[in-house]
């Protein structure tokens, strides 16, 4: 059980360091940018940064643009 407890912890703390390089690159583009271009940047897939940008949004720190957009292409910005 220990080492199920400990892989979760390993997960999670990959997850935060992501969220944090995600929203560093996006903080250097105040006026938003789109999804591929911030993996581009960190050298990440689509779906990692889509996954990061989904978290951060869920706390109110990015706002996401229509999901209707395919995913490379969505655009993204720091909330206000």
């Amino acid at each position: 059980m220990s080492g199920l407890l400990l892989t979760l912890d390993d997960v999670n703390e990959s997850d935060l360091r992501c969220d944090a390089r995600v929203l560093a690159q996006l903080a250097k583009t105040p006026g938003g940018t789109r999804v591929r271009r911030i993996g581009t940047a960190l050298g990440l897939r689509d779906r990692t940064v889509a996954r990061s940008l989904g978290r951060l949004a869920d706390y109110g720190l990015v706002l996401l643009g229509p999901e209707d957009e395919p995913l490379p292409q969505r655009s993204c910005r720091l909330a206000d």
